[in-house]
Order: C-alpha cells, then structure tokens, then sequence
C-alpha cells in the first residue's frame, strides 16, 4: 500500500522512482546510438547517474526525455560531479530556467514552440505559409530541437 501511494517498497525506493529508472535506461540506448564513446556503458553509466540524481534532487520534474542529452553533453566534457552541478545550474530557474520546458505539461514547451511560429511568420512568411498550406506543424521536428537543446 505505503508503495503504491509512492512511499519507499523494494530496497528503500519507491514505485515512482523505479518508473524514473526505467524511463532514464530506456533513453539511454536512443541517445547518440553507434557513437563509439557516447554509447559506451560507461558513459551510459555516468548520463544515468547524474539523471536518477537529478530527479531526486527535483521530484517535480523527474525525468524528462530529453534531458539524457544535456546530461550526456555536459559529462562528455567534466567529471561527473561537475556535470551534474552543471545541469542544476542549467535547470535553475535563477539561470536558464531549461527546468520550465520540463516541468509536467510541458506548457513552457508548447508557448516556445508558438514563438518559434510567430517569429517565423515575421522572419520567413513564405516558408510559414509552405508548410501551412502542407499540413507540417512546427512541432513535429522542433519540439526535439528544444527538449534535447539541439543535439538530437
């Protein structure tokens, strides 16, 4: 019962967790697939760690997909410590607030990504007006673009 409501079952961690672990190992084989390094299981290793981390440093947000990406760039150039002071940092709504964009909902997400159709209005209204007249949504390939800060 106490497990269900989210309190701690199986080796002291509750059902939420676990769900969390699956879904940051899940990810992880669909990051960088083939890249000699960022596949590696060590890497896969250190992105996981600093992600379960992450989720239980900010239960409101968990894990996101999509954050594997700025974890693997940032351990890809720090020790692990420092990658995951620096997707805080990077989180923090005192910084780049990239926090926001995950939080459940995505509802930062979803008003980005009606900027990105203003501004392309105003910027390049003939390519606005192709794809409207196509049927292509800004979000079919931006929503990645923006969930995985460019890398995917």
């Amino acid at each position: 019962r106490e497990e269900e409501e989210g309190g701690e079952g199986e080796n002291g961690v509750s059902e939420r967790q676990r769900e969390v672990d699956r879904a940051i190992v899940k990810d992880l084989d669909r990051i960088f697939p083939g890249h000699e390094y960022l596949d590696s299981q060590a890497m896969k290793d250190v992105v996981y760690s600093i992600l379960r981390s992450y989720s239980m440093y900010d239960e409101e947000v968990g894990y996101c997909q999509g954050m594997a990406y700025m974890a693997t760039i940032t351990a890809l150039y720090m020790t692990e410590r420092d990658a995951f002071g620096l997707c805080k940092e990077l989180m923090d709504e005192r910084g780049c607030n990239l926090r926001a964009m995950y939080l459940p909902g995505l509802g930062v997400l979803q008003e980005m990504l009606a900027e990105l159709d203003e501004r392309m209005e105003a910027a390049v209204p003939e390519v606005s007006k192709r794809f409207r007249a196509c049927g292509v949504q800004t979000m079919l390939f931006a929503t990645s673009w923006f969930l995985t800060l460019y890398a995917s």
